[in-house]
């Protein structure tokens, strides 16, 4: 082979190396665009789930942007209290990205970690279809939280207990019990849990209608629209604590009741921490601003103290 044969071999290798990164670049960036487009979800409920091998019944998927201070006692709280032992958190641009942090407090192996760039737009419809999509046949069951929003279980029920008796369902829509600031200027040094008491009653305000849903995978179609409503396969529905269909599967659910289970919003928590909300936005990219910290504010005149028992 001479000098110019051998240039040409260097040039096509060259174009073939160019073409190949290009091919993957653009199924990277089309799998990317997936995450932030409800049209283009297409869910594999036709497989076998795996959680039987893992031990992974239930799963949580949440959307995160720096909460690197609010993350660690979430994950705690769930990982020890309501034996999950998978968590996706969803990373929304964070700098740095959350998998830097040194101490979550649980097993690392107990976190999948997924980092999303230049985000504009609203994003946790696509991220909770997207981990349907990626991660559903591992998990008959995915929790659709944020890291403001922990889960009470009312003994002797667990978690896995309860959801058992609802395999049937396409989902569970848990009431929320909002709370307000309890007086802290400043974040808390005892975490969210001890911390903050003073909560909105069901009967003060309709803002503990609203739910969250725990999907269940092998009848998962997509969000509907919000955080807090699923699409489901044709004749299944979400359901109450009590098995009760939820008209719409969502967004919300009358009445109220928290016999069994129910999930703590705690929406401001301290006037420093809301500082940091409203600069940060949410996962759907819209802002609180004061009305909204003085509407919650006015209606916190209820005590709930169920949570400060947690340790860790």
């Amino acid at each position: 082979m001479n000098w110019l044969e051998a240039n040409k071999a260097v040039a096509f290798v060259s174009i073939v190396v160019a073409v190949f990164v290009l091919i993957i670049i653009g199924i990277i960036n089309q799998r990317h665009a997936q995450v932030f487009s409800h049209n283009n979800f297409e869910f594999r409920n036709h497989l076998v789930p795996s959680w039987k091998m893992t031990g992974e019944y239930v799963a949580f998927c949440v959307v995160v942007r720096n909460q690197h201070n609010d993350l660690p006692e979430w994950l705690q709280h769930h990982y020890f209290h309501h034996n999950i032992r998978r968590f996706y958190i969803m990373d929304d641009n964070s700098y740095p990205p959350h998998y830097l942090s040194q101490n979550f407090g649980i097993p690392r192996e107990a976190i999948t970690h997924r980092y999303l760039q230049n985000v504009t737009t609203a994003i946790q419809h696509g991220v909770y279809n997207i981990c349907h999509e990626d991660y559903g046949t591992k998990h008959q069951w995915i929790a659709l939280f944020d890291v403001d929003e922990f889960l009470e279980v009312r003994l002797p029920a667990t978690l896995n207990t309860f959801l058992k008796k609802h395999e049937n369902a396409g989902g569970v829509g848990v009431n929320w019990q909002i709370y307000g600031s309890s007086g802290h200027l400043t974040r808390p040094t005892a975490g969210v849990r001890k911390s903050y008491f003073k909560c909105i009653s069901d009967e003060s305000n309709p803002h503990n209608t609203h739910i969250k849903t725990i999907s269940n995978t092998a009848y998962f179609l997509g969000m509907d629209g919000n955080p807090h409503t699923v699409l489901l396969n044709k004749g299944k529905t979400t359901v109450d604590e009590h098995g009760k269909p939820i008209p719409g599967n969502g967004p919300c659910r009358v009445p109220v009741t928290k016999d069994i289970i129910l999930l703590h919003h705690y929406v401001l928590k301290s006037k420093e921490e809301y500082v940091e909300k409203m600069l940060r936005g949410s996962a759907n990219r819209n802002k609180k601003d004061w009305n909204f910290w003085n509407h919650i504010e006015m209606y916190s005149n209820a005590s709930c103290t169920s949570m400060t028992k947690y340790n860790p």
